[in-house]
């Protein structure tokens, strides 16, 4: 059986693709494929938690109770001996496909992508690594959501604070890291500009045909910019009142957050060395490849929302405690 270990990266589509095979996981065994259940249910953030290193755990470590070096070798082993008994029970498929934006996010050393490695060679002889790349100043507008659903400050310096040597943003090194791994032959990248389409390039490349699994429900995950300002707010309330995620993602979204064209093309300058490093060094990245559709850039952003005063701030954050407390008891 081969492998297909998916680095999904922020606004490349990797939610609803592990939306999609998690729903039609049945479905898609009938095809030959194999979607994992033991390694997270829908999206495969376990296998990062084996990969890590003890002191980079990270809030789902810390959620399954892996509280010692000695718990977490505990965890290992169990997730191992669970996947091995579901592997064994889906023996017949021809392709086994592991989806994870976490080993983009959270697996950030060479051994511990070493140790993701030698858990997938005891099962795989082949195992392919795809990595989908889009834009860094992209993918910081998404990644700007997700700050909010955590309960973080989203201004212009989250962006500004966004580095061209932390392996999230610098492809090169990103690449380079998985591909000392699992060998250079092993990795595929996919440029989001000319492939948004992952599951086609994928199955296509997979010679898998998926449409009988129904058409893909696109996720879109992007909050309005004025809820961002409104978490904004019960921050500078200093009271330390969060809305759940759950909550706000149900918020309606009619004014998505945009940076000017200026600041856009600023943030992504950071990025150009190593852009072109990657891209000189690969055979399916052309020049192009990583940069921003500009034209979706305005001339005026709307980052200035988030920066607004707030004078309720106060109340805001006494009404969320009040909520909280009620929908408590």
């Amino acid at each position: 059986m081969k492998c297909i270990l998916h680095i999904g990266t922020e606004k490349t589509g990797t939610t609803s693709f592990q939306g999609h095979l998690s729903k039609n996981r049945e479905g898609f065994a009938s095809l030959g494929g194999f979607y994992p259940e033991s390694l997270g249910g829908v999206a495969h953030r376990l296998i990062a938690v084996y990969g890590q290193n003890f002191d980079n755990l990270d809030e789902a470590g810390r959620g399954l109770k892996i509280d010692t070096p000695e718990i977490h070798e505990n965890f290992r082993s169990t997730l191992k001996q669970k996947f091995a008994d579901e592997l064994n029970a889906n023996k017949n498929a021809s392709v086994c496909v592991i989806s994870s934006e976490h080993l983009h996010s959270r697996i950030k050393t060479s051994d511990e992508i070493e140790r993701i490695r030698d858990f997938l060679s005891e099962f795989f002889d082949e195992i392919v690594v795809y990595v989908h790349l889009r834009p860094q100043v992209d993918v910081l507008i998404s990644l700007a959501s997700t700050q909010t659903r955590v309960g973080g400050a989203v201004t212009l310096k989250f962006f500004d604070q966004a580095r061209a040597d932390n392996l999230y943003y610098n492809y090169k090194d990103l690449v380079q890291a998985w591909a000392g791994a699992f060998g250079d032959q092993n990795v595929v990248c996919v440029p989001f500009s000319r492939t948004p389409d992952f599951a086609g390039k994928l199955f296509g490349d997979l010679g898998l045909d998926i449409s009988p699994l129904g058409k893909m429900e696109r996720i879109n995950e992007a909050l309005d910019v004025r809820v961002m300002a409104m978490v904004n707010a019960l921050i500078s309330s200093g009271k330390g009142q969060r809305i759940p995620y759950q909550v706000l993602d149900q918020l309606p979204c009619e004014m998505t957050l945009k940076l000017s064209q200026s600041d856009a093309r600023r943030i992504q300058a950071k990025f150009r060395e190593s852009n072109e490093a990657v891209i000189a060094m690969r055979d399916d990245l052309m020049p192009g490849d990583l940069q921003p559709t500009w034209a979706k850039y305005p001339d005026m952003g709307n980052t200035h929302i988030l920066d607004m005063p707030c004078l309720f701030a106060s109340s805001l954050a006494d009404l969320v405690e009040h909520f909280t407390k009620s929908a408590e008891t």
